[in-house]
């Protein structure tokens, strides 16, 4: 009894303190140009933690991953809530992203038409923090998509 006691006041606890789950995609037809896609989560804001990401290219190109460069100021857009009894989110998604430069985790290559999961669920955002997926110069279709949660 004691078990299940504590198993409801964890459960309840985590979904006190998680703010929501949010998405962010971005399909850009490029022609001999790259596509930014950024996450930054502002100073003072709640921590965000990554369920994933995943990158697309009709044609071969390559994907590097960064953190952490200076904050992005355009192009800024609006992420998607998946659950329906979160609040917006604090995380602010950027396309065509102006992201300073930043550091290189890894870069992917991609054959036409793959799809690559890129796994982020050990990873998060603090305030200040920011993460982001940058295309090579392709004439082709690209295709950029996160998900995290806040809390």
């Amino acid at each position: 009894m004691k078990i299940i006691l504590l198993l409801l006041l964890s459960i309840t606890a985590y979904a006190q303190n998680t703010k929501g789950t949010y998405a962010y995609e971005k399909e850009t037809s490029l022609s001999t140009a790259a596509e930014t896609v950024s996450l930054h989560l502002p100073a003072g804001s709640r921590t965000a933690k990554f369920v994933g990401a995943t990158a697309y290219c009709s044609v071969t190109c390559t994907v590097t991953l960064k953190r952490d460069g200076t904050a992005p100021t355009t192009t800024a857009a609006t992420a998607v809530k998946l659950n329906t009894t979160s609040s917006g989110a604090s995380v602010v998604p950027y396309y065509s992203s102006n992201v300073g430069t930043s550091t290189t985790v890894k870069t992917y290559t991609l054959s036409a038409g793959e799809e690559k999961v890129i796994d982020l669920a050990d990873k998060g955002l603090l305030g200040g923090e920011n993460v982001t997926l940058v295309t090579s110069s392709i004439t082709g279709t690209a295709r950029l998509y996160f998900q995290w949660r806040e809390y």
